[in-house]
């Protein structure tokens, strides 16, 4: 009866370290470094970031879409990794984040790792707002990010994460290097 009893909890301490040790990616934005920094001297505040497939039901809050049977998730939720993201690469750009009569909304359309096959093929697309002190819209755009192919048989935690990172940037750098985003923001008024 004890070696019945050593048994069973041997197995329920082994499952109990498997589960508690069994944690999702954590994915925290990094500055990229890849390419030419925009500058600007300007002025702006950060308001909500939302994640367009949660808000729809179609995934959870820290799931990325994939095509695949299993599923894709990151610890974070997906709005506030790309609030962050936005916020430090703004912060680089030389953009001071407060007292300003403009705030910065971002809707995230579509984060997707298309992984059938092959390659995995990432894509996502942020709608980018700038509204002034009254709430009222001045820019309104949907900013696509450049599509990136990478293969299954040499990826790792490591490399999801920079890629993640990778669409994020270039999602945020197709809105920082649009002319009107950069007027606006270097004024720091409304037009």
């Amino acid at each position: 009866m004890m070696r019945i009893l050593v048994k069973w909890f041997s197995i329920g301490l082994v499952g109990l370290l498997v589960v508690g040790c069994a944690r999702l990616p954590v994915a925290s934005y990094t500055p990229q470094y890849n390419g030419v920094t925009t500058k600007i001297n300007g002025n702006a505040n950060i308001g909500l970031f939302t994640y367009l497939p949660f808000e729809q039901g179609r995934v959870t809050s820290n799931q990325i879409e994939n095509t695949a049977v299993n599923n894709f998730y990151i610890e974070g939720d997906i709005a506030e990794l790309a609030q962050r993201g936005t916020i430090i690469e703004l912060e680089r750009a030389g953009v001071n984040l407060n007292n300003s009569n403009l705030t910065i909304l971002g809707k995230i359309k579509k984060f997707r790792a298309d992984d059938l096959g092959f390659n995995i093929d990432w894509s996502y697309i942020i709608n980018y707002k700038i509204v002034d002190k009254s709430g009222a819209i001045i820019l309104d755009r949907d900013y696509i990010a450049d599509p990136m192919r990478v293969s299954k048989w040499t990826i790792t935690l490591q490399s999801v994460i920079n890629n993640i990172n990778s669409m994020i940037y270039s999602g945020y750098k197709k809105f920082i290097d649009d002319p009107d985003v950069r007027t606006l923001l270097a004024k720091g008024i409304t037009r």
